[in-house]
C-alpha cells in the first residue's frame, strides 16, 4: 500500500495538470447535462443524449485515430510539424461527409434541427481541438494543455450557472460550449506554434495524408469500435424502449463513465512514458504494467464501493430526485470500472509497443459482444439489459488483451 501511494504521489507531482485538464473536459459536458436535467423533460432530454451518442460514433469513425497517432509521434519523433499540419487538414476537410448525417439518421426528428446542427458542430470541432492536444501531450506539454481549456470553460461554466439558476434555454448551453471549443481552438493553435495558414501556404501532398491515414487507421478502428460500444446502447434503448428511459440510463451511465476520469491522470503521461521505453527497450515495461494494473484496480473497487453505499445519494444531487430511478442502474453498471480501468491500460501499453492491431482486434471482438447482447437482452428485461452488456463488455475486452499481453511477455523472457 505504501507503494502504491508512493507511485500515485509521483504521478500527481508530474501528471497534476493532465487531471485537472480530464476534470474540467469531462466537467464540460457532465455539468450540460446535470444542468438541463433540472428543467427540460426526459424527452427533451433523452433526444439530446441519443443526438451526442450518434455525432460522437461518427466524430470517431471521421478521427482514424489520428490523435493516438499524433501523441505517439510527437513523443518518439523530433520533427512532427510537418504530420501535425496533414493531420489537422484531415480533419478539417472531413465536415464536408460529417455533418450531413447526422441529419439522415434523425430525419424523422428534423423538427429539432437545431439541436441536432449545434450538437454535430461541437462534435466535430472536439476532434479537431484533440489533434492539438495530443500532439502538446507527446512534447510534454500538459500545462499548455491545461491553461488553453481553463481558459475556454471558465466563461462557459459561469454561464451554465445562470442558464440552470434562471432556466435559460438550452440551446444558448449548446451555443456556449460551442463557443469554448472555438477559443481553445484559438489557444492551442498558438501554444503548437501551428496556423490554418499552412494550408493555403503550402502544397498539399495527398500521399503523405494517404500514409498518415493508413499508418493511424489501426488506431482509429480501435476506437471507433470502443466508441460503437460505449454509445450503441442509447441508440438501441431509444429504439426499443423510449427517449424517457435513455433519460433514466443515461444519468446513471454519465456517473459511472464520468468516473474514469480517475485513471486519465496514470494512463495519458503513461503512454507517452511507455511509447518511449519501448523505443529505447524494444520491449514491455514490465513494472510499469503491474504499478499501474495495482493502482487502476484499487482505484476502481473504491469507486464500485461509493457508488453502491450512495448512489441514490449522488443521483438526487446531479440529476434532482425525477431521476431516482437511476439509483439502482448506477449500483449495477459500477461493477464494470474494474474490467473498464484495466482494459484501457492494457490498450495503452498495447498501443504504446505499436500492438495497436491487437487493440483494433480486440474492441471489435467488445462491439460484436455488446451489440449482440443490447440486441438481445435489452427488448427482453429493458435497461438492465444494457447494464449486463458494458459489463461482459469490457470484461471481453480485458480478458483478450490480457492473454495477448501474457504471450508477448513470454515471447520476450525467452528472447533475453
Amino acid at each position: 500500500m505504501r507503494e502504491i501511494c508512493k507511485i500515485i504521489k509521483d504521478y500527481w507531482a508530474s501528471g497534476k495538470y493532465i487531471f485537472i485538464f480530464n476534470i474540467i473536459e469531462r466537467l464540460t459536458f457532465f455539468a450540460f447535462y446535470i444542468s438541463i436535467a433540472r428543467y427540460v423533460e426526459q424527452g427533451i432530454y433523452g433526444f439530446i443524449v441519443s443526438v451526442f451518442s450518434l455525432t460522437n460514433i461518427i466524430a470517431t469513425i471521421f478521427d482514424f485515430g489520428i490523435p493516438f497517432y499524433v501523441q505517439r509521434e510527437s513523443a518518439t519523433t523530433e520533427n512532427t510539424k510537418l504530420v501535425l499540419s496533414y493531420s489537422l487538414f484531415i480533419k478539417v476537410i472531413s465536415v464536408i461527409v460529417f455533418l450531413p448525417l447526422p441529419f439522415i439518421y434523425f430525419i424523422t426528428n428534423l423538427n429539432y434541427w437545431s439541436i441536432i446542427l449545434l450538437i454535430s458542430l461541437i462534435n466535430f470541432f472536439l476532434p479537431v481541438n484533440q489533434v492539438l492536444i495530443s500532439y502538446l501531450n507527446g512534447k510534454y506539454l500538459f500545462n499548455e494543455n491545461y491553461q488553453s481549456i481553463l481558459l475556454a470553460r471558465i466563461p462557459y461554466l459561469l454561464f451554465l450557472i445562470f442558464a440552470t439558476l434562471l432556466k435559460i434555454d438550452f440551446h444558448f448551453s449548446l451555443i456556449t460550449i460551442l463557443l469554448s471549443l472555438l477559443i481553445q481552438n484559438k489557444l492551442l493553435i498558438q501554444k503548437s506554434g501551428f496556423s490554418y495558414v499552412y494550408f493555403i501556404k503550402y502544397k498539399i501532398d495527398f500521399n503523405s495524408i494517404k500514409n498518415i491515414i493508413k499508418r493511424s487507421l489501426p488506431f482509429g478502428l480501435g476506437v471507433v469500435f470502443t466508441m460503437i460500444y460505449d454509445r450503441i446502447d442509447v441508440l438501441l434503448i431509444q429504439k426499443f424502449l423510449s427517449n424517457e428511459a435513455v433519460a433514466i440510463y443515461s444519468a446513471a451511465y454519465s456517473l459511472y463513465r464520468n468516473s474514469s476520469i480517475l485513471s486519465g491522470i496514470i494512463l495519458i503521461k503513461a503512454y507517452t512514458d511507455s511509447s518511449k521505453y519501448f523505443i529505447i527497450k524494444r520491449k514491455m515495461d514490465q513494472k510499469f504494467l503491474l504499478d499501474n494494473f495495482k493502482i487502476l484496480f484499487l482505484l476502481s473497487i473504491v469507486l464500485v464501493l461509493c457508488f453502491n453505499l450512495f448512489s441514490e445519494m449522488l443521483i438526487r444531487i446531479f440529476f434532482t430526485s425525477k431521476f431516482i430511478e437511476s439509483a439502482k442502474i448506477l449500483g449495477a453498471i459500477s461493477f464494470a470500472l474494474p474490467f473498464l480501468f484495466l482494459n484501457n491500460l492494457t490498450g495503452v501499453t498495447l498501443n504504446s509497443m505499436h500492438k495497436e492491431k491487437i487493440t483494433m482486434f480486440s474492441t471489435f471482438f467488445g462491439m460484436i459482444v455488446n451489440i449482440s447482447l443490447n440486441i438481445y437482452l435489452i427488448p427482453k428485461v429493458g435497461i438492465i439489459g444494457a447494464v449486463v452488456s458494458t459489463i461482459l463488455t469490457e470484461m471481453s475486452i480485458l480478458i483478450f488483451q490480457l492473454i495477448y499481453l501474457l504471450t508477448l511477455n513470454k515471447r520476450y523472457t525467452f528472447n533475453e
